[in-house]
């Protein structure tokens, strides 16, 4: 898989947030939620283009394209 991608879940895996961590919020929960947010759009891109695409098109759409270099085949 791509390297940043793997990096970015890394990052925003394993934590147990607790009510200290209210003080500094962005610092605990960004990794959280960046982490959850590209997984999410890989996620949905990736069902959109399983269902909509037969084969690979000529010209790419742009989430397909992301997906590819998801898993480093572009």
């Amino acid at each position: 898989m791509n390297e940043w991608f793997c990096k970015i879940v890394a990052e925003g895996r394993g934590h147990e947030f607790e009510m200290s961590h209210n003080r500094d919020w962005l610092h605990h929960t960004r990794p959280i939620l960046e982490a959850f947010f590209h997984a999410h759009f890989f996620l949905k891109i990736a069902i959109k283009y399983g269902k909509e695409l037969e084969r690979a098109p000529d010209c790419l759409p742009s989430g397909w394209a992301a997906v590819l270099c998801l898993f480093n085949l572009r």
